[in-house]
């Protein structure tokens, strides 16, 4: 005491360094640091960090070495030991240079009772006020396998990292059953909020990037070379022990597999990648990519029927998957899977699966045997067969041809006024009704067929035809709700059996401008049907023909007539049962 004393009043003796290459006071290099076991070790080691702590108490239990408690608790001994700069027995360095390298250099000598009093350590260092040292602390954690669990493949405990340990669960362990990889911990662990906290998992662990507000999933940003997915594609999700899973599945493991991992990650099976060598993916190009994730479940035999047999996605239906398995749409298109629809087709129209298969198999077959299959199916499913014509001499048939084109007058073009409308542009119905059509599977219905978009465009949106409702006697102003959304074939219909029949356009007319109905009656041609709308879209439509009055839009007596007579044409159609009390 006082030998520390005296020093106390000689800075120079152990001063810090004060340049690079200084090496500070001599003592600083001179065993005069007394420990509790009575032998005395240089204040520093080689890389600056202190040989030795203060102690808090004069009853601190620790594995580090500490200055002799007398001197700890001695003010003026104290005080020079602290300007020396010797700290306070840290727990968070003692669970980091003494706890932890037990078990990275042989975690098997370390007995469970030595583990428990180990983990109260690190429950007591996490506690740590200091942002730093708790983050310092965490890190090693994660790097450290210090965790005792269960490896039922093994049938022993073992010790891991913390990210390669679950919480136990029936469905994990069925799940990764025969997965050496698989180790676990019960959830009533006395240590379970420090676990969670270091990456212990409930769930199967996914390794997915996450998109933007705008769906786009960096994958690659760097000098000439930058890459998303689209719509939150991650063409390298990986899932922890899904290939294991899958190799031997039960029904119960499937249902687990669909319902968990698949539903939540369907958009992660197939996507499309836009690669471009400018950061803002000017002249940008895009392609169509299937993950390992997605040929995984496309390509494996797993989605049991309800015998049990297991198919690949492409041959089942869905509502052949037994009812344990969540019926979800949007994955089963990613899959693959047949759709209900298909399947009710199938149903109604007498088409045999012999049939159906035999027809997917045409894209692979020659031309001779598409028209053979073809043939079969139209002929089982009461459709006439498509015309033949066969040439009677081709080669006399085509010198005729040639000699009618040669003699055949050139096309000429001549520039002829007209009107154009030119504020179109100026509103975009497309993005209007692709938000009011999409449904919560994420498909765009058709609004008179009230089926699904018939094919997706390359750039994976729907097509479909933005069709204005009436002409432009009724909608002189442009706005996006006086469009409808329609599939080609009823786009076609519409045009040509409303829009071109002022009558039918007129008595349309007046049930929009004057009904709240969601779905009007409609005919086209001889098809009885209806233009169903979303009630937002029907307040659009109808508040805009309520505001803009055409000057023309007058009704005689005969045009109250006509527009009854159809009503009530058009409602015995829908309802030939009530034709009386219509």
């Amino acid at each position: 005491i006082r030998f520390y004393e005296f020093l106390s009043e000689q800075n120079a003796l152990w001063r810090p360094p004060r340049w690079k290459y200084d090496e500070g006071g001599i003592l600083r290099t001179k065993p005069i640091l007394r420990l509790q076991d009575g032998s005395h070790v240089n204040p520093f080691r080689s890389d600056g960090s202190p040989n030795a702590y203060l102690a808090v108490g004069p009853d601190a239990e620790t594995s580090l070495p500490i200055v002799k408690v007398e001197l700890s608790q001695n003010k003026e001994a104290q005080g020079f030991l602290k300007r020396l700069g010797i700290p306070d027995l840290d727990i968070v360095a003692e669970v980091i240079e003494e706890v932890l390298p037990k078990y990275t250099e042989d975690p098997v000598m370390v007995e469970p009772e030595e583990n428990k009093r180990d983990l109260e350590k690190i429950k007591r260092a996490f506690r740590t006020d200091s942002q730093e040292k708790k983050e310092r602390l965490r890190k090693q954690l994660c790097e450290t396998p210090f965790i005792l669990a269960e490896c039922p493949s093994l049938r022993k405990t073992i010790y891991r990292k913390p990210d390669q340990v679950y919480f136990g669960s029936d469905d994990l362990c069925m799940y990764f059953s025969g997965n050496d990889c698989f180790a676990y911990i019960n959830l009533g662990h006395p240590h379970s909020e420090l676990f969670k906290g270091l990456g212990v998992m409930e769930t199967v662990r996914v390794q997915r990037r996450r998109g933007n507000v705008q769906g786009y999933v960096p994958i690659a940003d760097r000098h000439s070379r930058h890459k998303r997915g689209l719509n939150g594609f991650d063409p390298d999700l990986r899932v922890e022990g899904l290939e294991s899973a899958m190799a031997n599945p039960i029904p119960e493991k499937s249902t687990f597999i669909w319902n968990e991992i698949a539903i939540q990650n369907s958009d992660c099976i197939h996507g499309i990648v836009e690669s471009s060598t400018r950061q803002t993916y000017e002249g940008s190009t895009k392609e169509d990519q299937k993950s390992e994730f997605g040929r995984l479940l496309t390509d494996t035999a797993w989605l049991p029927d309800s015998n049990g047999k297991m198919h690949k996605p492409r041959d089942i239906a869905l509502d052949d998957l037994p009812e344990s398995f969540i019926r979800n749409e949007k994955l089963a298109n990613q899959l693959g899977i047949k759709s209900n629809v298909v399947a009710k087709l199938l149903k109604e129209t007498g088409l045999s699966q012999k049939s159906f298969d035999r027809a997917r198999q045409i894209e692979s077959a020659s031309p001779e045997t598409k028209q053979q299959v073809d043939a079969i199916l139209r002929k089982e499913n009461g459709e006439p067969p498509f015309s033949e014509n066969e040439s009677q001499s081709p080669g006399r048939r085509g010198e005729k041809l040639k000699a009618q084109v040669e003699d055949a007058p050139e096309k000429k073009f001549e520039k002829r006024k007209g009107s154009i409308r030119t504020t179109r542009g100026e509103i975009d119905p497309d993005v209007y009704l692709r938000n009011q059509y999409t449904n919560q599977d994420d498909h765009l219905i058709c609004q008179i067929c009230k089926k699904e978009m018939p094919f997706k465009k390359r750039d994976s949106e729907y097509y479909f035809e933005a069709v204005e409702a009436l002409s432009g006697k009724y909608f002189t102003k442009e706005h996006e709700a006086q469009f409808l959304a329609l599939c080609p074939e009823c786009a076609a219909r519409y045009k040509e059996f409303v829009k071109r029949d002022k009558t039918a356009m007129k008595n349309l007319h007046h049930t929009m401008k004057n009904s709240d109905e969601l779905e009007i009656a409609l005919k086209l041609g001889k098809l009885e049907t209806s233009i169903k709308f979303v009630e937002t879209h029907r307040k659009d439509m109808r508040t805009i023909l309520q505001t803009v009055v055409d000057q023309n839009d007058t009704w005689s007596d005969q045009d109250q007539k006509d527009v009854t007579t159809a009503s009530l044409r058009y409602a015995t159609a829908l309802y030939p049962e009530e034709e009386d009390l219509v």
